[in-house]
């Protein structure tokens, strides 16, 4: 068992280079019920959506592994109590908690109302202010160059039209200020890692405890054919989706110690089926 996890983990360490294929964008006519089926698949996951590994932030080293990630975007913003960041797509608030308890001034916005009353429960028990709206990651509930920073976590797979969405987190934050994405290659068509993911599958049906689920998302087997990056992105593929946006000096770092603070806890078939890369990007809008 330790060997053949092992063997396979071996493959999704390094960050992968390769671009993914060509998008196709939701047509807006298409988006409204969409978005409504993607409300209401949230909606029905928001209760427990934070028990499911690498959504909530179930230990002290992801949290810290975190903090030290987006420390490193924002970086360039200087003092924390001045800086405003806009967490796109906030869901139950984790990120948004924990920028907010490193001093930042917060904004989330998420299209669901369940995960936004998660994250409010979430932010009062923390203690830590933390403002939140009902909106599209597309259409942003925000004047032009509100924000100092943005930052969406896993969110792009989920997006009608991910260059939209980026052209308008363009158009909040502030001349000078971050652009950031966390983010991941979900289903990368590389043999090795399709290898890792069946091993991963076979490894999951014989050892998951007796009564417990493969956790899928509400809806989203008939979602996500109509979403563009539904398999997600890789490196370069965010890098190019930053650059259209405008940004400059992009940079892309890998997210192996997220991923190794994600693994502790974890039974190892877990993480061998769910074979991934993640990394974050982030760009400044010029000045």
């Amino acid at each position: 068992m330790a060997t053949i996890a092992h063997m396979a983990g071996m493959a999704s360490e390094g960050m992968s280079m390769t671009t993914t294929p060509a998008r196709k964008t939701t047509p807006a006519s298409d988006q409204t019920d969409l978005l409504t089926a993607i409300r209401a698949s949230w909606d029905a996951d928001a209760a427990a959506y934070d028990s499911y590994p690498y959504h909530g932030l179930h230990s002290a080293p992801e949290r810290r592994a975190w903090q030290r990630a987006l420390g490193e975007a924002f970086k360039p913003l200087g003092d924390t109590s001045s800086s405003r960041i806009l967490d796109v797509g906030s869901g139950t608030g984790e990120i948004a908690v924990l920028l907010a308890g490193s001093g930042y001034q917060v904004t989330g916005v998420d299209l669901s109302p369940g995960m936004l009353a998660v994250a409010r429960q979430k932010a009062d028990r923390a203690g830590v202010p933390l403002t939140l709206l009902e909106g599209r990651a597309d259409h942003l509930p925000l004047p032009d160059a509100s924000c100092d920073g943005v930052f969406s976590r896993h969110l792009l797979w989920t997006l009608p039209d991910p260059d939209a969405a980026l052209r308008d987190w363009v158009r909040v934050v502030r001349p000078g200020g971050i652009v950031a994405l966390a983010d991941g290659w979900w289903n990368e068509p590389a043999p090795l890692m399709r290898l890792r993911r069946a091993i991963g599958a076979t490894l999951r049906r014989v050892l998951q405890p007796t009564g417990t689920t493969h956790h899928t998302h509400h809806g989203y087997a008939e979602i996500a054919p109509r979403l563009p990056l539904a398999d997600g992105i890789s490196a370069t593929g965010a890098r190019e989706l930053l650059e259209g946006a405008g940004l400059i000096g992009i940079r892309v770092r890998d997210l192996a110690v997220v991923r190794a603070a994600e693994r502790q806890g974890q039974p190892a078939w877990r993480w061998v089926e769910q074979a991934r890369h993640t990394w974050l990007a982030s760009g400044e809008r010029p000045a």
